[in-house]
């Protein structure tokens, strides 16, 4: 075990917290006056965490860490509760894949198929593409296109190259990234990490200004 102290991600900006490392699992703590440790970025990590919560409880009482709730998901598909611990429920929007042609033919409404097709119709090619310079410059002309997103401030508005690459960088390895282009500017792009049996979409953006091209639908497809 090792304590120290980690980055997380809120509301798009680093902050630092403290965190110790547990049976391989990184462990970090939240919260001002009734604090909570967590498995850092528990949805994209290997391993079970929730089976080896046993041990992390008891691993936690033996650091200097301050932690007053040891909280933990149990991932999907593993949804039946098997545990004697306090819960709660969450939503996940999940997904069986079983193929292409299966999806597009029964689980896809007409509309939707309709928006996939008039991104083609519309010149918008989509393609696996390598995590490069050239792809976090797209990215960032893609957070940069303006400061408000659905009435909100938009936390990636203004990020330096720098730290485009950084944040987009995490689990590398384990990710597809895969861009939707009109001519040659990035105007969409899907960032998915694989886990077990999983596939988990990180985060999926699009240009405004392309809306009409049907982006975000094709990226999907």
């Amino acid at each position: 075990m090792s304590t120290n102290e980690t980055q997380i991600s809120v509301k798009g900006r680093k902050v630092a917290v403290p965190s110790v490392t547990i049976d391989g699992f990184e462990l970090v703590t939240t919260g001002r006056w009734f604090k909570t440790a967590t498995v850092k970025s528990e949805d994209y990590v290997l391993g079970d965490a929730a089976a080896a919560s046993d041990q992390l409880i008891a691993g936690l009482k033996t650091q200097s860490i301050s932690a007053d709730i040891f909280s933990f998901v149990q991932r999907p598909p593993d949804i039946t509760p098997r545990f004697a611990f306090p819960m709660h429920w969450d939503n996940v929007a999940l997904l069986p894949i079983l193929g292409y042609a299966e999806w597009w033919e029964k689980r896809l409404n007409q509309d939707t198929r309709r928006c996939v097709r008039v991104a083609t119709k519309r010149g918008l090619i989509v393609r696996p593409v390598q995590f490069d310079d050239a792809f976090c410059e797209g990215i960032q002309g893609i957070y940069n296109e303006t400061p408000y997103r659905q009435g909100r401030k938009f936390w990636h508005y203004g990020k330096d190259l720098q730290t485009v690459k950084e944040e987009n960088g995490t689990f590398v390895d384990r990710s597809e990234f895969i861009g939707a282009y009109h001519e040659s500017e990035l105007v969409g792009f899907l960032k998915m990490v694989y886990v077990g049996k999983t596939a988990s979409i990180m985060q999926i953006l699009s240009k405004m200004s392309h809306f009409d091209r049907r982006p975000m639908n094709a990226l999907m497809a």
